[in-house]
């Protein structure tokens, strides 16, 4: 499902490409950051870290 879209979209090392694939995972799960942590198959305290590393990044 979208873990598969998101393997074939392009990321070329861009860090907000990725963190806007992130946080397009969670509000696709209507903010269920457990199923969206399913759907990007990784658990849910690397997803909160990613999140958490997003928010620091643009609180600069």
């Amino acid at each position: 499902m979208a873990s598969g879209i998101l393997a074939d979209c392009p990321i070329f090392g861009n860090v907000r490409e990725l963190s806007g694939a992130i946080e397009r995972a969670v509000t696709f799960c209507d903010g269920n950051k457990r199923r969206a942590a399913q759907i990007l198959e990784v658990n849910r305290r690397t997803l909160y870290r990613w999140l958490d590393a997003d928010k620091d990044e643009t609180d600069d």
